[in-house]
């Protein structure tokens, strides 16, 4: 893993889970509904315990779970799916206004990273927490992988 100094950010954690598959599918094994409702629910919730609101999870498209978390006024969607292991993908949403009125959101954001952490590395339905960039992870794979978001 590599935990050298870096000015980059951190938007993607891999992990895996112990939660049951709570997807549902029908007769003809179509899929209604993805599997994770249960783990966005369960991060929203320890979320809510370090001050930060959250949305209520919603399906994402047809692959996913989704919430909104904020915090000092800053709003991150959260985008979470299952290829092999879990991945929640964090973007900071920011309006013209809210750009202008706070430009510097890097602690808030921060304060987010380090809450998601906390949750996935202290609950034991979690396991092997990596952090990534985007570009990292869509390009190295796990040698390009932080132990820590910050």
């Amino acid at each position: 893993m590599n935990d050298k100094a870096r000015k980059k950010t951190l938007d993607l954690v891999t992990f895996n889970s112990d939660f049951p598959d709570d997807s549902v599918w029908d007769e003809q094994d179509n899929l209604l509904v993805p599997e994770g409702q249960t783990v966005a629910e369960c991060l929203c919730q320890h979320l809510q315990k370090e001050d930060i609101n959250c949305s209520d999870a919603f399906q994402y498209k047809f692959y996913g779970w989704a919430f909104e978390a904020t915090y000092k006024q800053v709003k991150v969607h959260c985008i979470l799916q299952i290829v092999e292991e879990w991945i929640l993908i964090m973007e900071e949403r920011k309006s013209i206004i809210s750009s202008f009125f706070y430009p510097s959101s890097d602690e808030a954001f921060g304060y987010i990273q380090k809450a998601v952490h906390t949750i996935l590395k202290e609950n034991n339905k979690f396991s092997n927490v990596l952090w990534y960039s985007q570009n990292d992870y869509d390009n190295g794979g796990k040698e390009r992988a932080y132990s820590e978001p910050l």
